[in-house]
């Protein structure tokens, strides 16, 4: 394994954002059902939506608090027991959970949606709202920033960098040599992130090449 490689598991993915498994009575709700059904979901839990999946568990749309209340503004509160398909909204845009948060966070912005389901494989892992996603992004960059703020002077005073191209196992023997436990990728100017003895031993460990008990 390249450092380059290292560095994208370190990246937070939409399974990092995911709440928790998928509670489907809560989640999920079929087109022919009525808009109030999802609304009273939508009340009784802490989420803003409800992904609409049809008999097979696919994901064909998703109804939000917004659109619900959009539509009893249009069309009055009779419309509460039309069915959720003449309200949500159709094929909405879909994550994996292996999506970045921040390629996560741009289609959101870009698609101004608040909510996107997680599908994996045609299974619906869950839905994510974009302040979780921002959130996780933030918390993710602010970790980063001060990581890299930390080595500025051992990187100045030449204590050892690393290339994304680079094997871990050479990373992990300058390491050893310069006695620090974290290195900075960089290349020319740019530094990309910072690799540790720790994300090292633990890639090692998910190969089998290293067992939990050895040191």
């Amino acid at each position: 394994m390249k450092v380059g490689e290292l560095l994208k598991t370190k990246t937070t993915t939409l399974r990092d954002v995911l709440p928790g498994p998928l509670d489907a009575n809560i989640m999920t709700i079929a087109p022919d059902a009525e808009v109030i059904e999802a609304a009273r979901r939508i009340t009784a839990n802490p989420i803003g939506s409800v992904a609409v999946v049809d008999e097979a568990g696919a994901v064909i749309g998703i109804i939000t608090e917004k659109d619900i209340v959009r539509v009893i503004s249009e069309h009055g509160a009779d419309v509460v027991h039309h069915s959720v398909a003449t309200v949500m909204t159709p094929n909405p845009t879909c994550g994996s959970p292996d999506m970045t948060t921040r390629d996560a966070l741009l289609s959101m912005v870009r698609g101004r949606h608040r909510h996107m389901p997680v599908v994996e494989d045609g299974v619906l892992l869950g839905v994510v709202m974009s302040l979780d996603v921002a959130n996780a992004r933030l918390s993710e960059t602010t970790t980063q920033s001060a990581a890299m703020n930390k080595l500025v002077a051992d990187l100045m005073a030449g204590r050892g960098e690393c290339t994304r191209d680079e094997e871990i196992e050479v990373a992990l023997e300058r390491m050893n040599a310069q006695d620090v436990r974290c290195l900075p990728v960089r290349e020319d100017e740019t530094v990309f992130g910072v690799v540790t003895s720790c994300d090292i031993f633990k890639a090692k460990l998910g190969e089998g090449v290293v067992k939990p008990s050895d040191k």
